[in-house]
């Protein structure tokens, strides 16, 4: 058996790893640290991005126009990016939108499903909304005809002519039925779901 004498000699040697061991080690130091700082920046990017505006967003309302700007800039920062909480952003510009918003709104049109014989998912329909809201024009239901009437018309308008025409209409709610003029689309929204419909000419729904 071993003695005690020995054991303490064994427990106080210093043993020296191999090369290769030691450079392994070293390089999973440095891809652990690396890990972090990418998960750390994810972190902060999501919440600056999406949660915060998310909240800001979700709150409005509560706290009358005090929060009017910060909400309207939490909007704006989510048209930044073809990704991002579109349709919060396009339900709170149409009430509280201003000249900024438009270009915006104009350019997040083309991240949007196009509207097809009758048809717009929610989104596309609240986007198109939210443009008729602040300028008062409907060139039609397509990127295209809305970038085409910037380009010609509306860059050369005064910021005075963009104002949420649908912030005191109460009966807008977060957009009318015939929210695409002539293609006659249908917004269905709920905390569920939100899925293309056409407008039936006939139905108060």
């Amino acid at each position: 058996m071993i003695s005690v004498a020995e054991m303490r000699e064994l427990l106080n040697r210093d043993y020296e790893l191999p090369v290769w061991l030691e450079r392994a080690c070293r390089w999973l130091k440095r891809l652990a640290l690396a890990i972090a700082v990418v998960l750390s920046v994810f972190v902060l990017l999501w919440y600056v991005q999406f949660r915060r505006p998310y909240v800001l967003m979700c709150d409005w309302g509560s706290n009358g126009e005090k929060i009017d700007a910060g909400v309207r800039r939490a909007a704006h920062q989510q048209l930044f990016f073809p990704i991002g909480l579109h349709h919060d952003a396009f339900v709170v510009l149409g009430k509280i939108g201003n000249a900024d918003s438009v270009p915006l709104l104009v350019r997040a049109l083309k991240w949007q499903d196009e509207v097809q014989n009758g048809f717009a998912v929610c989104t596309t329909a609240h986007c198109l909304w939210a443009l008729r809201s602040l300028t008062g024009e409907y060139p039609g239901d397509s990127y295209e005809d809305w970038d085409k009437w910037w380009r010609a018309a509306g860059v050369e308008m005064s910021r005075t002519n963009f104002y949420p025409r649908a912030a005191n209409d109460a009966s807008a709610g977060e957009g009318p039925p015939d929210v695409a003029g002539s293609a006659k689309t249908l917004a269905v929204c709920s905390q569920q779901e939100s899925r293309a419909h056409p407008l039936d000419a006939e139905s108060t729904d």
